[in-house]
């Protein structure tokens, strides 16, 4: 953390047109390069639980 390169992308869209498919690819590029990525769906109806998902995905 602090080197500059901290990212958060927001995804919004219709059913069905592929934003899961999308942020899937990121995410494997990104972690090819090295990156650490976490992500929260829809199932994550509050910032605790948007929280707890993301913490558990980097411990």
């Amino acid at each position: 953390m602090g080197s500059g390169s901290e990212f958060l992308f927001h995804v919004c869209g219709p059913s069905g047109v592929g934003k899961s498919t999308l942020v899937r690819q990121w995410e494997a590029v990104a972690r090819k390069v090295g990156a650490v990525t976490a992500w929260v769906d829809e199932t994550c109806v509050s910032a605790a639980d948007a929280m707890e998902s993301i913490s558990s995905q980097l411990a």
